[in-house]
């Protein structure tokens, strides 16, 4: 996924946890984002003043797949150490601004 550079105005991405942006019986591991990517995702978008949306795909009873929430609770886990490094920051531009 191609991140822009920076934006002088906020701006937004959505992207699916998968390749589907809705529930997809034939989406496996190899189809969905990893924790690592999440993350790295996450931090190159703020970065850049922006906003990342996350779009997940719920089963036909509301349940969110395990395949699709391992790399969400993860990054939750992160944000619950990590999360003033980017709630509410500004963006990266360059070393002396």
């Amino acid at each position: 996924y191609k991140v822009p550079k920076y934006q002088p105005l906020k701006w937004e991405t959505c992207r699916g946890i998968g390749n589907s942006f809705g529930f997809n019986r034939n989406e496996n591991a190899s189809n969905v984002l990893s924790a690592q990517g999440l993350l790295e995702t996450l931090v190159r978008v703020s970065a850049n003043n922006g906003n990342l949306l996350i779009g997940i795909g719920p089963q036909a009873d509301g349940t969110v797949p395990a395949v699709q929430q391992e790399p969400l609770l993860a990054l939750g886990r992160w944000l619950a150490v990590n999360g003033l490094a980017v709630y509410g920051t500004r963006p990266f531009l360059g070393a002396g601004h």
